[in-house]
């Protein structure tokens, strides 16, 4: 709403699939905000396009968002979470609640920031939760 449809916002869950599972509170928002912030997916000359996908992989429940506003500066501003770069708040503040969900919860939780090189994306975020530990 705070950007009037200046953006379109697909998702494709399988939420029969995965509805039971519980993912730790305060991962996903502050994902979201960042790549509708910083993509500035909601200020483009074109349509933006912010694309969630929930799927598995490996023994992972991975969530995958993609956007097609400004890449990531990989090398400055985001990076691995297996890093310690200074980067912005909100991967600050994901970077503490994974570890508080790590220690307290065994969860196995990581994520990845990356720019993409294809037309249709510029930055996808994939996060993954151990199902094992779930």
């Amino acid at each position: 709403m705070r950007f009037d449809n200046q953006f379109y916002f697909i998702k494709d869950l399988n939420t029969e699939k995965y509805n039971h599972i519980q993912i730790p509170t305060m991962i996903l928002q502050p994902i979201f905000e960042s790549v509708i912030r910083h993509g500035k997916i909601g200020k483009l000359e074109v349509q933006g396009k912010l694309y969630f996908n929930v799927n598995e992989e490996n023994n992972h429940l991975v969530f995958d968002l993609r956007h097609n506003g400004i890449k990531i500066d990989t090398k400055n501003k985001y990076n691995d979470s297996s890093k310690n770069d200074h980067s912005s708040l909100a991967i600050d503040i994901i970077n503490e609640r994974i570890e508080i969900c790590d220690h307290s919860y065994n969860l196995d939780i990581h994520y990845i920031m990356k720019s993409l090189e294809d037309n249709k994306h510029k930055t996808q975020v994939s996060i993954f939760l151990n199902l094992k530990n779930l």
